[in-house]
């Protein structure tokens, strides 16, 4: 039997909740399946689930005080689709990547499939090269004379 729309949404929102608001990145587990393929993450090619958490985990060190407000969710008979801002300062280091102070802050978009009572795919479309950029304005901004 195929799950409600609203029980597919409530799952795919447990992402935006316990995952990224209370940072509870154990969630992953419950709430995406064990074969779970991603798309369109900042990594070169397709993840799974164990590389999803670590992603998190990344970006959760990178900006300990970063929010993901959930813009807009609906569900359709195949997918739930949702749209998302990103804010955070970088404030942490990774892979060797220091700190630059920057406020970064992007959009973006993705839709799940659902089998199962769980996630099983996810197409992101997000702008992951802003994020570069706002960081390396963040470090000219420590250089004097230079305007970030």
């Amino acid at each position: 039997m195929r799950e409600s729309k609203e029980g597919r949404m409530a799952i795919s929102r447990q992402d935006f909740t316990r995952v990224w608001e209370q940072r509870d990145v154990e969630a992953v587990r419950d709430i995406y399946a064990a074969d779970f393929c991603g798309h369109g993450f900042p990594v070169p090619k397709t993840i799974g689930r164990a590389q999803y958490r670590r992603v998190v985990e990344l970006f959760q060190t990178a900006f300990p005080d970063c929010e993901i407000e959930l813009e807009e969710m609906y569900a359709d008979d195949e997918f739930v689709y949702a749209s998302w801002q990103f804010n955070g300062t970088h404030t942490g280091t990774v892979a060797g990547i220091p700190p630059s102070g920057a406020d970064v802050s992007f959009s973006g978009h993705g839709r799940h499939r659902h089998e199962r009572g769980e996630v099983v795919e996810v197409w992101l479309d997000a702008e992951w090269a802003s994020i570069l950029r706002q960081i390396g304005r963040g470090y000219l901004g420590t250089v004097p004379g230079v305007p970030s």
